[in-house]
């Protein structure tokens, strides 16, 4: 079936999988599988990385996937078996916003990297707004300086 957002549930075996068809550019015209890799509360959004400082500083660029859990977020590549390549723990995220479509996520001191402000392209901003916001304040650290809309 379907889901109001466009996904499309799908099971295989005893599992059940979500599918996007992503209207972004670099995500080609087809039909995404959600990573399987990460916690089982995880939250998956398409995105295109934007163009950063640390962006730069971190190599991220282009299509990949936005991962949130209970005490994360993560990035990860948009490869068939998809491969971390960037995890902060909540308590290191000081802001994050949204606009039409773009999410922005401030990070603070993780590793001599860091700090800096990530941007992702994204059809569902207003989704991972408020998935990371349920997630921050559920684990008792809400954001240093709070969520901005």
């Amino acid at each position: 079936g379907r889901l109001p957002d466009g996904r499309r549930v799908t099971s295989r075996g005893t599992r059940q999988l979500i599918e996007y068809e992503i209207d972004l550019e670099g995500w080609e015209n087809r039909t995404w599988e959600t990573p399987k890799n990460g916690p089982p509360t995880s939250r998956y959004f398409a995105v295109n990385v934007r163009d950063s400082d640390l962006s730069q500083r971190l190599g991220l660029r282009g299509p990949a996937w936005l991962g949130m859990a209970r005490d994360s977020l993560f990035v990860l590549t948009r490869e068939e078996r998809p491969k971390p390549v960037l995890v902060v723990p909540l308590n290191h995220i000081f802001k994050y916003g949204k606009d039409v479509d773009v999410f922005s996520v401030e990070i603070g001191a993780v590793s001599p990297k860091f700090p800096g402000v990530l941007f992702f392209h994204i059809n569902r901003a207003d989704d991972a707004f408020d998935t990371l916001h349920k997630y921050s304040m559920a684990w008792g650290g809400a954001p240093a300086r709070g969520p901005r809309a």
